[in-house]
């Protein structure tokens, strides 16, 4: 939850920010029945509640695009959260471990993700996240295996090489 909208729900009353326009406001309503999921901390929420505002020459408007995690403060764009949120287990490990392999590593809060993964699945779908973190590790090793396939390998080569001995 965001700084300005602690302390509306500390109170109970809902977070709503002053100065909204008529526009915003029916997009506040909209956004509210719809359920968004951050890639990187599993957090869930309606998605207000990753809403962000941008500065106008008449004043601060809603975002329609960009959208900011509360837990992490991670940057996410609309769509992507609200796919996220319905996704199968399959699609969406496969969405989250392409973009870990692919340079996105820094993003994951670790622990609060790991603890929700616990939390929100059953066994049976965290196996599935896991089963394609296994499949996109071997893709991303190149067909190796482990390190001791590579001494292996280095070890055949050598033997092969010592067997032809100098020319």
């Amino acid at each position: 939850m965001s700084r300005r909208q602690h302390v509306f729900a500390a109170e109970g009353l809902e977070p709503e920010p002053r100065e909204l326009t008529e526009k915003d406001r029916e997009i506040m309503t909209s956004w509210i029945a719809i359920q968004g999921q951050c890639l990187w901390c599993l957090y869930t929420d309606s998605l207000w509640t990753f809403a962000t505002f941008i500065q106008k020459k008449k004043g601060r408007t809603v975002s329609l695009n960009m959208c900011q995690c509360p837990e992490c403060n991670s940057k996410i764009r609309r769509n992507t959260l609200i796919k996220i949120h319905n996704m199968t287990m399959k699609e969406f490990a496969a969405k989250f471990w392409d973009r870990v392999f692919t340079g996105e590593y820094e993003k994951v809060a670790w622990d609060p993700f790991t603890s929700r993964l616990k939390r929100y699945f059953d066994y049976n779908q965290r196996q599935i996240f896991w089963d394609e973190w296994r499949s996109h590790k071997e893709l991303s090793l190149g067909g190796w295996e482990s390190e001791d396939d590579d001494d292996e390998a280095y070890e055949d080569y050598m033997a092969y090489t010592e067997e032809e001995g100098p020319q």
